[in-house]
């Protein structure tokens, strides 16, 4: 089982790539499906995930109509990315609009996958560590 934690600022550079902070590229590899994630943010998953996904994608009847509109969004939205020898891909830029990326970002580790974020966006939402009094009562009902 994997797990990321943690949080890592980055600039695009010029050509709109970016960096896999060291820790998650020797967990993940060099080659990720990004898809629009929740919240505005981007979900970055690893092969192990992706095979997840495609055993359940597989499981969904062609006759659910609705299953199969979720599932086609998700699989037209997702790009296969694959970092070069110093780390970086490029962000393409559906993604990088969906998310609101101009040129700061923030890497986060979530759990079983990595999510990408606006800096800004990020600061926004989550910027505010003072009381984690109401993280940690969310996540209870997870027995966390």
């Amino acid at each position: 089982m994997y797990c990321f934690y943690g949080n890592y600022s980055y600039q695009l550079d010029a050509k709109n790539r970016m960096r896999m902070p060291a820790k998650f590229r020797n967990e993940m590899g060099d080659e990720y499906l990004i898809t629009p994630g929740t919240s505005g943010c981007l979900f970055v998953l690893h092969q192990k995930a992706m095979e997840e996904i495609n055993a359940k994608i597989a499981s969904v009847p062609i006759t659910d109509v609705d299953g199969g509109k979720a599932l086609r969004q998700f699989t037209a939205s997702a790009i296969r990315v694959e970092c070069d020898d110093q780390g970086r891909f490029v962000l393409p830029p559906a993604l990088k609009d969906f998310a609101k990326i101009d040129k700061n970002v923030c890497i986060v580790g979530a759990g079983n996958k990595v999510e990408i974020w606006s800096q800004e966006i990020w600061d926004k939402e989550f910027g505010n560590t003072d009381n984690f009094d109401k993280v940690f009562d969310n996540l209870a009902k997870y027995g966390i």
